[in-house]
């Protein structure tokens, strides 16, 4: 009897001692649970810290050429990449977006940002993607790489047209520049503007649409008149081209043959008779008179989204009354001038 109750008292210790360190481990839960503790981190303005035109495909923002003067190509588009570093201190990954405008100073920017509306752009003085995509000559801003854990490089490559105007000295408009407008924008819908500038260099290009004015098979004392050679002009500058004879006279191939001056190749506007050509080849050089109409004696640069200006040129020639024969010919160097 003795044992049994020693025995029972002892499981009874047993039992009071088990509750007491589940009382103790369950307060300790409780008080646990009790000290968790919550903060709300307010969302901070982005930054933009810099924004640069570098040639297409260059090396990375961080290290891209920045462009102060773009020179595109005379007939084809070049694309060129917008890098922007966006810096936001809720780490870059708040960065929701970039968009950018790419317009010439005197446009106003709502007159680009409504070329898109549309998903059209003006190839001579606007380009954008405000309503995301390449709707307008833009693709869409997309990250690139991060710098630290706020900062970031974003990169949007643009389309530019041959014929989008030039500011610098020479062109019709030496007083703007180009600017390049962008915005950043986080995901609470903060925003943050930056402006860079650059210029757009003029670009000359006009094509003589033939290697070789043929008169074809004439007699002795014969005139003939109407040869028509196309001038197209390229580049985003007005233009017209000289013509100069590399000699005085045209050698002719013919047993004993002898010579056809020059001058004896007339060209102008008239494509009906030689008598009204208004000019006659030279040693010194004469423009050609390609021109957009009557009044400009040049071709005036591109505004058309479609087309190219383009007039014609017709050559024609007097053939002495004797002492020539076969195949009669003279070089003649031809350039592009500015107007």
């Amino acid at each position: 009897m003795l044992l049994k109750t020693k025995d029972t008292s002892w499981v009874v210790a047993g039992t009071l001692v088990l509750i007491g360190l589940l009382v103790i481990l369950s307060f300790a839960l409780l008080q646990s649970q009790a000290d968790t503790s919550t903060v709300v981190v307010a969302q901070s303005r982005p930054i933009l810290n810099l924004v640069k035109l570098c040639p297409a495909n260059d090396v990375a923002g961080t290290n891209c050429t920045a462009l102060s003067t773009f020179v595109g190509s005379p007939n084809t588009q070049t694309q060129a990449d917008v890098w922007a570093k966006i810096t936001d201190g809720n780490s870059y990954n708040d960065i929701a977006s970039l968009r950018i405008s790419v317009h010439r100073s005197a446009i106003p920017l709502a007159q680009c940002m409504n070329a898109s509306v549309n998903g059209n752009k003006d190839g001579n003085y606007c380009y954008n993607n405000i309503n995301f995509g390449n709707n307008a000559g833009i693709s869409q801003c997309v990250f690139d790489s991060s710098d630290t854990a706020s900062a970031a490089w974003w990169k949007c490559t643009v389309t530019f047209e041959p014929w989008m105007d030039a500011t610098d000295d020479q062109s019709k408009y030496p007083t703007e520049n180009w600017q390049i407008q962008a915005w950043a924008q986080d995901s609470a819908l903060n925003s943050i503007w930056k402006m860079a500038t650059f210029e757009n260099a003029s670009v000359l290009s006009i094509n003589f649409g033939s290697s070789t004015i043929n008169y074809g098979q004439l007699p002795l004392n014969a005139t003939s008149a109407g040869v028509a050679v196309l001038g197209t002009l390229y580049g985003n500058t007005d233009a017209d081209m000289t013509i100069q004879a590399n000699a005085s006279l045209m050698t002719c191939d013919g047993q004993g043959s002898g010579f056809i001056p020059v001058e004896n190749q007339r060209f102008g506007t008239n494509d009906v008779a030689y008598e009204l050509l208004a000019s006659a080849l030279s040693t010194a050089p004469q423009d050609l008179d390609f021109e957009s109409d009557a009044n400009d004696n040049k071709l005036i640069a591109r505004t058309s989204e479609t087309t190219n200006p383009s007039d014609y040129v017709y050559f024609g020639i007097k053939i002495p009354s004797e002492g020539v024969g076969g195949n009669c010919s003279v070089t003649a160097t031809i350039l592009s001038v500015a107007q």
